[in-house]
């Protein structure tokens, strides 16, 4: 097994960049408003991580070297972010980490395992991220002899990843620097919800519903318009859809209320995990 952590007390670590990756930049850019609690495997000393975490994510970096741990926590330090940066295996989440993130950061962490540690990869992603959560990604497929890095096809990436994510995007990396240049594509997958996740009763409690206005329950804030409304559920972590008024709003837990314009007026649409149509 590779010993990452005398390679960082050594310096040998060509994959660090000492800064963020910038096609990671574009990428973190696109989906800035939705990164939330961000995990950050293999985060080495925190250069993406951090980037994260000045876009006002909550970030968690997880590295089995102690000394980029350290290294990471200096750089949070000294830059005056907020970080969490712990010695840790993402392979091997825990109990507490089971849908506790609504992002998985991924850059070169993926490309230092062997392949035969692939599903290994793919199982704790999705035990840690949230359904619904995005897995955003700079993926090498490029190849050198023995690895690592250890290379992978687009379409090996579609296998590994298509039963347990849905494929947002994948596009070649255009800015990726040095030995990166032209073997590297930029993918986002979202978590696909699985008869394996926890059930209600187990998940954080729903946040209560914002206090009443004149006796009307009041209803979250979301996209306005005088043609639809918008819902979207947080303990099935769906996207939002639209529809039309006289449709009543769905999602994939049970609604009460069927009447949609009473169901509204009243706030009686909301879903049975707690959580309100958006208006």
């Amino acid at each position: 097994m590779q010993d990452w952590d005398t390679q960082y007390r050594t310096g040998d670590t060509p994959w660090e960049l000492g800064a963020p990756a910038p096609p990671l930049i574009d990428l973190l850019d696109t989906y800035r408003d939705g990164l939330g609690r961000a995990l950050v495997p293999g985060c080495g000393r925190g250069a993406d991580a951090l980037y994260a975490a000045s876009l006002g994510a909550d970030v968690t970096g997880w590295d089995l070297s102690a000394t980029a741990v350290a290294a990471a926590r200096a750089e949070a330090k000294g830059r005056g972010l907020t970080a969490t940066f712990v010695p840790r295996d993402a392979l091997a989440p825990e109990a507490a980490d089971l849908g506790a993130f609504d992002t998985w950061i991924e850059h070169t962490f993926f490309c230092a395992l062997p392949p035969e540690l692939r599903p290994r990869y793919i199982e704790a992603a999705a035990a840690i991220l949230r359904p619904g959560g995005l897995l955003l990604g700079v993926f090498f497929v490029g190849d050198t002899a023995g690895g690592p890095p250890y290379g992978a096809t687009i379409e090996d990436l579609g296998a590994l990843f298509t039963p347990r994510f849905r494929p947002l995007r994948h596009v070649p990396a255009t800015t990726s620097p040095g030995m990166w240049a032209g073997r590297e594509v930029v993918a986002a997958f979202q978590r696909l919800p699985s008869p394996l996740d926890r059930s209600p009763d187990l998940r954080p409690a729903a946040a209560a519903p914002p206090a009443p206005r004149d006796g009307i329950p009041a209803i979250h804030d979301g996209p306005r318009s005088s043609i639809t409304r918008s819902l979207f559920c947080k303990a099935c972590e769906t996207r939002r859809w639209n529809r039309p008024i006289r449709q009543t709003p769905r999602c994939r837990h049970a609604m009460r209320g069927t009447s949609r314009g009473r169901a509204w007026r009243a706030g009686a649409a909301a879903c049975s995990c707690g959580w309100w149509p958006a208006r």
